[in-house]
């Protein structure tokens, strides 16, 4: 298995796990939903809070 096709497979296999952890694959897509939610806010707020200082 080459490089490209290793990243390609292991976040599909690790939300695999995640659903089979909380046991819905419905729920592992609200986990995976809400941490990109909140790391784009954190983004944002972090563009925000530069702006204020250098603009």
């Amino acid at each position: 298995m080459t490089s490209i096709q290793e990243r390609n497979i292991k976040p599909r296999l690790e939300f695999l796990e995640l659903a089979k952890q909380l046991g819905s694959v419905s729920q592992a897509f609200k986990v995976i939903y809400s941490s990109q939610l909140r790391q784009q806010l954190i983004s944002l707020e972090v563009s925000i809070m530069w702006g204020y200082m250098w603009g």
